[in-house]
């Protein structure tokens, strides 16, 4: 899946299977270099923050799955204290270290990501607020507390300001906003 998260860089990530290792290029539109940046992660998804200097990106392995952040310069990966896919998540632009996301509050297997895919499975989800410099979260909001049967948020956006965050239930493709500053 293609990206443009800056002006001169475009983001590659091979399509994710669970059971696959995946890739993330880095397309540098200035000068044409392709460089490797995450590899051989199997179920790898990604998003790269705006100012492209790090991802966030899916791993499954045999212990379950992982959410982790990797900074392409000078880094090493970290895991965050939630599991979701980074589809169901969006990168702050005021706060850059700040990403919030949709997340299962249950996960049943390491098949999860291909079955939701597909439209197999659907999740009750928190929103998390995650710091992608320690992988430490808050939550934010339980979404089954709106007395639905539980939203599975994807789509997620931030209003300008950051005060509302903005997604669609998976599940009905309703669109919804959450308050996030009182």
């Amino acid at each position: 899946m293609p990206n443009w998260p800056t002006n001169s860089t475009v983001t590659l990530t091979t399509r994710s299977a669970s059971g696959e290792p995946g890739f993330l290029f880095l397309l540098n539109t200035k000068t044409g270099e392709l460089s490797e940046a995450v590899s051989n992660v199997f179920g790898l998804t990604t998003l790269v923050n705006p100012d492209g200097t790090k991802v966030l990106y899916s791993d499954v392995g045999p212990k379950g799955f992982y959410l982790r952040v990797y900074p392409f310069k000078g880094g090493s990966a970290v895991d965050t204290v939630v599991s979701t896919f980074p589809e169901k998540c969006v990168w702050s632009k005021i706060k850059t270290d700040v990403v919030y996301c949709s997340v299962p509050e249950f996960l049943p297997d390491s098949n999860s990501l291909d079955s939701w895919y597909k439209g197999l499975v659907s999740f009750s989800d928190e929103i998390w607020k995650i710091d992608t410099e320690t992988g430490m979260g808050e939550l934010v909001r339980k979404l089954n507390d709106t007395g639905t049967e539980g939203i599975d948020g994807t789509s997620l956006m931030l209003s300008p300001k950051e005060d509302y965050l903005i997604f669609t239930n998976k599940k009905d493709y309703h669109l919804w906003s959450l308050r996030l500053v009182p």
